[in-house]
Parts: C-alpha cells; structure tokens; sequence
C-alpha cells in the first residue's frame, strides 16, 4: 500500500460515474429471459453504484423471445433490444459490445449462473484504470462452484490446454461472465474471428498477447441443469480454435496495438526510490533486531530479548518506512500505523499477565491472512502462553468479510486453510497457491514445531460443521446451539451484569449491551434471513435506503461489535436488550451460564464493551467464578 503526504489543493471538477453497459446473449430462451432481466434489473437499480445499460441481443431466436424481449424494454427503464439475424454467441458480442457508446461494457449468460454480488469487484478495476479487462474465475481461491462433473472435467481440461500450448496467464477462458474498457473492447474485436463460443478465448489470448492486464474475480456459480450449450460439439470446435490461434502467434501475426495509455504505463516516477529505501530500512531493521537480541540476551531469557527486539524494531521500523519511504511527516494516522498487525503482541502480553485465561483469535478469516503469517502468529502465543491455553477459531467470515464488501469464504476454503495452517505447525511441507511452503527457521529462532493446538469452527449450518467434524477440534458458536461429538464448544457471550435494582433502559446497559443486538440484525440482512424478530423492522431496513449499494455494507457494519450507530440507535430498545437476553442480575446469568454447560458448552468467550471495560470484566468474572 503506498502512502502519499497530504497538501493543500483546489478541490477538482468531479468526474462522472463510468457508464456501464451489459449484454445478454439469448437464443430461444422465451422462458428464462424474464426472470432474468427482472433479477438483473432489480440488482443494478438497488445495489449498484454506476449508470447502466442492458442489452438483450437476440440470437436470431425462432421462438417468441424477440417478442418478450421487446416487451421488457418496454416495462424496465434502460433495457433495449438489438435483434440478429445469424446464430453465434461470438458474433452477438461483436454487435452489441462494437455499437456501445458506454464506458465499460460486459456480458453474463441469460441464466446467471454467476451470483451477480460478483459484478461490483469485475467493474472496479476498469472504472478506476486498473485494467483493461475483467473477467469472472471459477476456479480460483475464493469461487465456489456447483455443476456437473462432466463439465467440471471439460472446463478444467480445457483451461490446462490453454495454460501448456498457449501459455495462457488466466484461468477461466469461458466463465460467462466478462467485462472490458470499451475502447479497448472496440480494438481487439476487429482482429478476433470466431463468431461463437471461441469468441471469449480468443479475446482474451489477443489481450494477454499484446500485453493488456486482465483482472480475475473468484465467484459463485450454479451451473443451469437446462442449459442449451452441446459441450462435446463446443469442445472440439474450441480445440479448432486453438490451432488456428496457435498458428497464428507462431507466425507473429497475432496481436493489437495497445492503447496509448497502457503503452505510455510506467512506474510512479517516485516507486524507486520508495523501493530502495523501503529495502534499506529492512535490512537495517534486520541488523538492529540481531544486535537488540543478543544484547538482550545477556540479562534475559531467550524468548523475553526476542519479544522485546521485535517489539522496537517493529516501532522503528514503521516510524521510519512512514517518514522516509512515503513521505508522511504528519501526526494524522501515526498511532493507527503503529497499531496495525499487533494483535499478536496484544496476545502475548496477555500471556505474560495472565495464568488461566485461554487466548486466541476468535474467528481468524482464512482470506485476510497468509497461512504462513497465521502458523508463524500462532507458534509465538503458544509458546508464550505456555501449554493447553491457546485455541485457534476459523470461520469464513461474516464480520471479516461483509464488512469489505465481500461474501464469506467457501467453506471449502477454510478446510484447506486449516489443514496447511496445521501441516506448518507440525513442521511439515505444505502447498499453497501453487507454491510449497514450510517454516524455515532453525531451532532457537522461534518457537519448536511441533506446535498443537485446537482448532475450533465458527459454524453452526450443516457445511461448517461438517468441516469441524474433518478438520476442527470443536466449534465457536455465536448464536448456534451446540452439537454432540465436540469437546471443546466455545460459546460468543455478549452483555451485561446489572448492578442492583439498575434500569435495563440506562445508558451504562445500552453502551455496554446494546451493540449486541444489530449484530443480529446485520446478520439477517446480509444473509437475507427474515426479520420477524425485530420489531419495525422495515423501517429499520429503510434507514439504509440513502446509502449508495457500493457503500451500504460499510454504514450497516459501522460501530460493529463495539457500540450502536447512529442509524440503528432508534431501533435498539430496552426490551430488545432483554428479549436476547444480554443485561441480566448476577443470578440471572449465573443461571444463564449453568444453562449453556448443561446443552453441552465447555468455555465462554466474553467479548465485553462500553465506557468502563474493567467494570465489565470484573463483574462477569465474579457471576462466572
């Protein structure tokens, strides 16, 4: 991430959004093409933060989709129809994306088959510059795929085809979801000459080869059972259609101009510099941590000189990349820079403090940080923190993941996360992302492998569980009833211990109980669960409403876990509070938490909040003793 000093400056003429505008292929799909458009409509119209277009092309149909498709122009405001009188997916692109006046243009199947959340992340890079294309990727980290497995074998087969004859670099060549720089779209389209479903393969080799950058988004897709596609017929005319590219680049008469502005790209003129001293100030840091180690040494026990080493170093070492590699002279965001990453610091000055308490992140997100971080994070609390007090919670994400705007991990993807997270600790060779990786450093230089400790699940739906029942030593619950066949079950508790004859509806309770109760309602919304529950809940929901889509996640999860925003302050009364039951007496929760070791709880996992932390903690210790 590159930091630039702020100055004073005229504030600019604002730019206007980039039109986007998206063509629907269609070929005899009177039925499926309603629903379609009336999704697509809905999805661009609510939570869509530029100006769009649709435009269904008719692939010369010979049903009644023409007719249909003329009559959603009518009824949707920025639907419009363009009719062609020849067959081929190909050649309905060249025609609708070679008349577009929009800024950027893309493309998705009539089925949508790919979750339209994914549509925001593949128009990003181009509205910003980024990149010149954009495409949809089943197989990457991060996707999740549901379709047949025949398909699955041909799509994979064929995309391995790709990666050995023609060195391809993208990993997805015909996911039916793509998107371009008009201009740029405009260039390549007139060298490309598959008409059908070659089309995108081609497109996207001609753009790779001259040298255009192509942007891969992981998404979700379900494979319609009542596709039209003939893949055996498509397969062997795709294998044609390498030859003929493979020809073609042998000969070097493969490739486009590129735009001016990506032949002009080059590095910011201040990036060398930045690297050269960002370089510098490593090895000095490296330098002055070996010297601080060993010093140290001498008065202290190995592991404490380490502890502290890193500790000034890592102080040093930030203060100085902010001055002298980007420049930053001011005190705005000093401390938030510093803070940043401490969390293990954090943990193990509570090993230090501490004797009993178990420590750990609860839920650590297999998509925010590097397996080897996390291995590497944990052999150090775990080591500092002495045996049997460290657990390890992986869930896929809703706090960590909704809140950057994203949908939570598959869960397919936590399982492989832990079992590499694990295959380290143990000292093993693992592979990720095409890469082998193991924890190099020799004994006396960080903490012995082997290191075991338990991993816990943050599920409660059947796929979490049945990834704790593979990989997980237990489960993290917030919410959830708990399960049999776990011994170790921690429970998320949130609230408050009332203080004798204390009104539920005081400030103290709603600052230190309150925040729980959104939780709940951000979780409903995001996961489109019902809100029978709250009461006024569309108004609640309405409050939202101001808030551009490509925002709204981050005013929903504003004060999240820690406190009640503005916007959901109206709706948090004292009888929700009491209803979920966070801002009970000493005996009401002495009761509550006997109740929980009876359905099979084994820890609690207290997370407190408001004015007085100490307070809170003092006093659910002493019911919870």
């Amino acid at each position: 991430m590159r930091e630039t000093a702020t100055t004073q400056a005229e504030p600019a003429e604002p730019r206007p959004l980039p039109v986007v505008e998206i063509v629907v292929p269609v070929y005899n799909e009177q039925r499926a093409l309603p629903e379609c458009i009336d999704r697509l409509h809905g999805y661009l119209t609510g939570r869509f933060p530029f100006p769009f277009r649709i435009v269904i092309a008719d692939n010369a149909s010979t049903d009644g989709t023409l007719a249909v498709a003329c009559a959603l122009a009518e009824a949707y405001r920025g639907v419009h129809v363009m009719h062609l009188d020849r067959k081929g997916r190909g050649l309905a692109l060249k025609a609708a994306w070679g008349a577009s006046t929009a800024d950027i243009v893309a493309y998705m199947d009539v089925d949508l088959s790919t979750d339209l959340d994914a549509l925001l992340p593949l128009v990003a890079p181009l509205a910003s510059g980024h990149s010149e294309l954009a495409i949809g990727s089943r197989p990457g980290l991060g996707s999740a795929v549901t379709r047949g497995r025949k398909r699955e074998i041909i799509s994979r087969c064929y995309n391995l085809l790709l990666r050995l004859f023609l060195r391809a670099g993208f990993s997805d060549a015909q996911c039916g979801f793509k998107a371009g720089r008009r201009e740029v779209v405009h260039r390549l389209i007139e060298y490309v000459e598959d008409d059908k479903w070659f089309f995108d393969t081609e497109l996207l080799l001609l753009a790779e080869k001259s040298g255009m950058r192509i942007h891969e988004v992981p998404v979700d897709w379900i494979d319609d059972p009542d596709s039209r596609v003939d893949v055996v017929r498509t397969a062997i005319d795709d294998l044609k259609g390498m030859a003929r590219v493979g020809r073609r680049i042998v000969s070097g008469a493969f490739g486009v101009r590129m735009p001016e502005y990506v032949r002009q790209a080059r590095l910011p003129r201040e990036m060398p510099g930045q690297l050269l001293r960002f370089a510098a100030i490593g090895t000095l840091s490296t330098l002055a941590h070996l010297v601080l180690y060993v010093l140290g040494g001498l008065v202290l026990p190995a592991l404490a000189a380490n502890a502290v080493a890193l500790a000034v170093t890592a102080v040093g070492n930030t203060a100085a990349n902010r001055r002298f590699t980007f420049g930053r002279r001011d005190r705005e965001g000093r401390f938030r820079s510093q803070a940043e990453g401490g969390l293990v610091l954090t943990l193990g000055r509570c090993a230090e403090r501490t004797s009993t308490i178990g420590l750990g992140p609860g839920v650590m997100i297999p998509s925010l940080r590097h397996p080897m971080t996390a291995a590497s994070a944990i052999a150090t609390l775990a080591e500092l923190a002495g045996p049997g007090r460290v657990s390890v919670a992986v869930g896929s994400g809703f706090t960590g993941r909704f809140t950057l705007g994203r949908k939570p991990v598959p869960w397919a993807d936590v399982a492989a996360y832990v079992s590499v997270v694990r295959g380290l600790l143990r000292g093993e060779t693992a592979e990720w992302e095409g890469a082998r990786i193991r924890m190099l450093h020799p004994d006396g230089f960080g903490a012995p492998r082997l290191v075991d400790v338990p991993f816990l699940i943050g599920a409660a739906g059947p796929k979490g569980l049945a990834v704790a029942e593979g990989v997980g030593g237990g489960l993290f619950l917030a919410g959830g009833r708990p399960v049999a066949g776990f011994d170790q079950v921690v429970n998320l508790t949130f609230g408050t211990v009332l203080d004798d004859g204390e009104d539920v509806a005081a400030e103290r309770v709603m600052a230190a109980a309150g925040h729980a109760v959104p939780v709940a309602f951000h979780f409903a919304v995001e996961h489109g669960l019902p809100l029978d529950g709250f009461p006024g809940a569309e108004r609640w929901r309405a409050a939202y409403e101001d808030v551009p889509a490509g925002e709204r996640h981050l005013a929903l999860h504003d004060l999240h876990l820690a406190a009640v925003n503005e916007r959901d302050r109206p709706f948090v009364t004292p009888e929700l509070i009491t209803a979920f039951g966070l801002a009970l007496s000493p005996q009401g929760w002495r009761e509550r938490l006997a109740a929980l070791e009876e359905s099979g709880i084994t820890e609690i996992a207290y997370q407190p909040a408001g004015p007085d932390i100490p307070r809170e903690l003092e006093a659910f210790a002493a019911v919870a003793a």
